[in-house]
């Protein structure tokens, strides 16, 4: 039987707690190997804070994550995943959203550079008469259909999706562009999906 959701952050909660500790002690350690015993004070303790610097970052960074996992945890999401819009480049309106939040004109060319744009504007909606997958769940992204939710996903999503007791969130972030001028990466969107109860 797979994890819950909660189930699955607290793990993660414990294992970045763990992380953070054993940061720690590796500290600790090297603070006490740079006072250790009258002979570094007389010619002078090793310096370890080139070691020890990258450790704090490390920490901090941990910290972060651990208090967005944190933040999660308290409201009580029993779904949160990470999903890839399928299809987006056989919708007609698939890149209309991106450009538009990107401020990129519509008669420009697929040669733009690259850009990162998020809304939390979007919604989910059962497309039950789809003759490839009667679980089909289409994207709309500020108002524009831009593909389908993987079907590995769907049916396990399905039963979220146009029901009054649970509340839909997350954020859809765009990509799309060239870092160079040789290269240029198609528009994809994903979601950041989190479900909770009412």
């Amino acid at each position: 039987m797979p994890k819950s959701y909660k189930t699955q952050l607290l793990e993660r909660i414990s294992d970045y707690r763990n992380q953070i500790e054993e940061i720690d002690q590796e500290v600790d350690q090297l603070v006490k190997e740079s006072k250790k015993g009258f002979l570094a004070f007389l010619f002078g303790a090793r310096d370890y804070s080139f070691r020890i610097q990258p450790l704090l970052n490390k920490k901090s960074e941990i910290q972060q994550w651990l208090g967005k996992l944190e933040e999660e945890l308290e409201k009580d999401y029993i779904y949160g995943r990470r999903l890839f819009v399928k299809g987006t480049k056989y919708r007609e309106e698939g890149e209309v959203p991106f450009r538009k939040l990107a401020g990129i004109p519509e008669d420009e060319d697929d040669m733009f550079y690259h850009e990162i744009v998020k809304t939390k504007n979007f919604k989910l909606v059962p497309e039950p008469t789809n003759q490839a997958d009667e679980n089909a769940i289409k994207v709309m992204v500020e108002g524009y259909f831009v593909g389908y939710i993987d079907r590995r996903y769907n049916k396990g999503l399905k039963k979220y999706v146009n029901n009054d007791d649970y509340i839909i969130e997350g954020e859809v972030i765009g990509t799309g562009g060239s870092f160079d001028v040789d290269t240029s990466y198609p528009i994809r969107y994903d979601i950041e999906l989190r479900i909770r109860k009412k």
